[in-house]
C-alpha cells in the first residue's frame, strides 16, 4: 500500500519543538485507512532537536515521511511556509492539516472524513472538534472546541475550525492560491482565510466529534501575550474578513463586525492596563459615532482598571 498513490497528503509545519513532535507524528502514523497517504513535514532550520527526531522517522517510514529541511529560518523571512515549500509539491487528491505541536487522537480520523468527501463531491472541506490542553498550566479545556460554523456569515461572526480536525480538497485550495494570492497579503492568519474562501466557492462540512488536540502556547499568534501582538492579530481578522466581504459582495453586517474590532481593542488594552490607549481610542470613537457612547461594554471594562487599585489598598 506505501507503494501507491497517496489518496491524502497530511502537511505538517513544526518548528523547534523537540518536546511535542513526536506525539504529532505518532497521531498521524497511527491513522487507519483503507488508503495510502503522505506526510510532508517542513521543519524551518530548527536549534532544537526536532529535526533530528524527524529524521528518526523519516528512516523508519521512508515511503510515508518526506521531510523538509531548511537550513535558514523562512517564515522569519516573512515566506509562506506550506503554500512555498509543501501544497506544490503533494500527491493526494486531499491535504489534511497539523502543525507540529498538536496532535491526533482518533486513529478513524481521515477514514470518516474522507469517506463523506468521496460520497459528496460537492464539498471542499470537513473539520471536527478538539480539545484545548493549555500547556503552561498543563491542564486539558473541559469542554471540546470547534463548529458547528458550516456557511460563509457563520463563519464571519467566529471562525469556528480548528486547523488541525480540517481536510480539504487539494484542487480547491489551488484555486484559492490563485484565486486571492494570500502571499500579497499581510494577513497574521494563513488558515482563516481559506476557510472563507471554501464556503463560498463550494460547501465545508462539520462533524460533531473530537478527533485531536490543539496544544495553547503563549507565544502562538492566537494566543499572543503582549498587548499590542493581540491587537494586531484582531486587526488582521477584522481586514480579511472585509476583503471577503467586498470582493464576494457578501450580505453582512459589516457595522458589527466593526463594533466587535472596537470591543475587542477596548477589552485587550483594559486587560493589559493599557489606560491611555483605552481612553484613545474610545474617545475616537465615540467622537465619529456618537451612539457607542450607549454601548455599555466599555463601561464594563473600566473594572479591568481599577479592581487592582483597590486589591492594592487591600479595601
Amino acid at each position: 500500500m506505501e507503494n501507491k498513490q497517496p489518496l491524502v497528503s497530511v502537511c505538517c509545519t513544526t518548528y523547534n519543538q523537540e518536546a511535542y513532535i513526536r506525539r504529532c507524528l505518532d497521531g498521524i502514523l497511527m491513522q487507519k485507512t483503507s488508503f495510502p497517504i503522505e506526510i510532508l513535514v517542513h521543519d524551518d532550520a530548527s536549534t532544537d532537536a526536532t529535526a533530528t527526531i524527524i529524521r528518526e522517522y523519516e528512516q523508519l517510514y521512508p515511503n510515508i515521511i518526506k521531510p523538509i529541511y531548511q537550513v535558514e529560518n523562512q517564515y522569519s523571512k516573512g515566506i509562506h511556509i506550506s503554500q512555498t515549500f509543501q501544497y506544490p509539491y503533494v500527491l493526494g487528491k486531499y491535504i489534511a492539516l497539523c502543525e507540529g505541536d498538536d496532535y491526533w487522537t482518533d486513529p478513524l480520523k481521515l477514514q470518516k472524513q474522507v469517506d463523506f468527501l468521496e460520497s459528496h463531491p460537492d464539498y471542499a472541506m470537513c473539520y471536527t472538534q478538539c480539545v484545548y490542553f493549555y500547556q503552561n498550566r498543563s491542564v486539558f479545556a473541559t469542554k471540546p472546541w470547534g463548529g458547528d460554523a458550516e456557511q460563509v456569515e457563520d463563519l464571519l461572526r467566529m471562525n469556528t475550525v480548528p486547523t488541525l480536525t480540517a481536510v480539504v480538497r487539494t484542487n480547491v485550495l489551488k484555486h484559492y492560491i490563485a484565486d486571492i494570492h494570500p502571499e500579497s497579503k499581510c494577513w497574521l492568519l494563513g488558515d482563516y482565510p481559506m476557510w472563507l474562501y471554501f464556503s463560498i466557492v463550494s460547501k465545508i462540512h462539520f462533524m460533531r466529534e473530537i478527533t485531536g488536540v490543539y496544544r495553547v502556547l503563549s507565544n502562538s499568534a492566537s494566543h499572543a501575550s503582549t498587548v499590542d501582538k493581540r491587537i494586531q492579530f484582531i486587526t488582521s481578522i477584522y481586514e480579511l474578513q472585509n476583503f471577503f466581504i467586498q470582493k464576494y459582495q457578501i450580505i453582512c453586517d459589516l457595522n458589527s463586525l466593526t463594533r466587535e474590532l472596537w470591543l475587542g481593542k477596548l477589552n485587550i488594552y483594559a486587560k493589559g492596563g493599557r489606560w491611555r490607549e483605552y481612553m484613545q481610542l474610545w474617545w475616537t470613537i465615540c467622537k465619529r459615532h456618537p451612539a457607542f457612547l450607549m454601548d455599555i461594554h466599555p463601561y464594563q471594562y473600566l473594572c479591568y482598571f481599577f479592581i487592582p487599585l483597590l486589591r492594592k489598598r487591600h479595601w
